[in-house]
């Protein structure tokens, strides 16, 4: 019987492997058919190695300011392990693929040393939405002071997709939205066998979450490290096209990236590729950048990202030392 159980985890575990494999070359094959690839090469062998040298030296210090916004929930963890838990869910998203198993990864880290998960798991959702509001509030503010003549139907798609984000954040994480979930948590509970235990363990990150939103000065300080955060993201994007002569304002690039921020959370990708990259070379061609130029966008900033990857491979090593010490 246990063989079996296995059998079929294993068999299920592989099948969605093949299924994100199978959606990322039908990605590929739409993005590559019809383009230049020699045109693409040559942008990415003339864009300004300077400039992408800065943006992965942003991309190294948005690890660190993570960490920091991560460290106003956890105030009790020391900074240098939350710091391994960032570079450890940024190599699991850029290895394994999408953000949702990177944030995994975090909790897996801490499940070793802390004995709150619950408290852990819940300090992961909230620093999520949390950075998730600050991106929001910077990209409404970019579309406010948009350059770029916009359709009005955009701009309402967009007001429509970021105000709705917004208005579910605030309803799921309201007093009254919690005290309805501990009710049906209580009801779960009730029950027989695992999901008595899956009410119980959801029952602790519900608490977790509890006490985060009655903490409002937490709340607000984590909402502002969000907004610095997607500033500095920006800047990254905002170096990379200018590496490669792309021409967007930064308030507009403010807009598109918080978008992509929403894209990215579908679990559709492998090493980091997939729904996020489409969305963003769509966007970009949506302004104007040429097909070509949009797709050198999209893999100098996977390059830079999986650089920052191998990097903090390297690193983990001493970052776990000092954070034993």
């Amino acid at each position: 019987m246990c063989s079996y159980i296995f059998g079929v985890y294993i068999v299920k575990k592989y099948l969605k492997l093949i299924i994100k494999i199978f959606f990322i070359l039908v990605i590929i094959f739409i993005l590559l058919r019809k383009v230049n690839t020699e045109e693409i090469l040559s942008y990415l062998l003339n864009a300004d190695k300077k400039m992408l040298l800065l943006a992965f030296v942003m991309v190294c210090f948005m690890c660190g300011l993570l960490a920091f916004k991560w460290k106003v929930l956890l105030k009790n963890i020391k900074f240098v392990r939350l710091l391994e838990g960032v570079l450890i869910g940024h190599i699991i998203t850029y290895s394994l693929g999408g953000q949702i198993v990177g944030e995994g990864g975090k909790i897996v880290l801490l499940k070793k040393t802390e004995k709150n998960m619950g408290m852990i798991t819940a300090s992961i959702l909230v620093d999520k939405i949390t950075g998730f509001l600050g991106g929001f509030i910077v990209g409404l503010i970019g579309m406010i002071f948009s350059r770029i003549p916009l359709s009005n139907k955009y701009k309402l798609y967009y007001c429509f997709i970021i105000g709705g984000c917004i208005c579910l954040i605030i309803g799921l994480f309201n007093q009254k939205s919690i005290n309805f979930w501990g009710w049906f948590l209580d009801g779960i509970k009730r029950k027989k066998g695992i999901l008595r235990k899956i009410g119980e363990m959801l029952e602790n990150v519900l608490n977790g979450i509890k006490r985060y939103v009655n903490d409002k000065k937490a709340i607000l300080v984590s909402i502002l490290w969000g907004i610095i955060l997607q500033i500095v993201s920006v800047a990254v994007s905002f170096s990379v096209c200018y590496s490669l002569d792309i021409i967007i304002p930064f308030q507009d690039l403010c807009w598109i990236m918080s978008l992509v921020s929403v894209m990215a959370l579908v679990p559709l990708s492998v090493m980091g590729l997939g729904v996020s990259q489409m969305s963003t070379i769509s966007l970009l061609m949506l302004l104007g950048v040429s097909k070509e130029l949009a797709i050198g966008y999209s893999l100098v900033l996977y390059i830079i990202m999986i650089s920052v990857a191998v990097l903090s491979i390297v690193l983990l090593p001493l970052f776990h030392f000092i954070s034993e010490v």
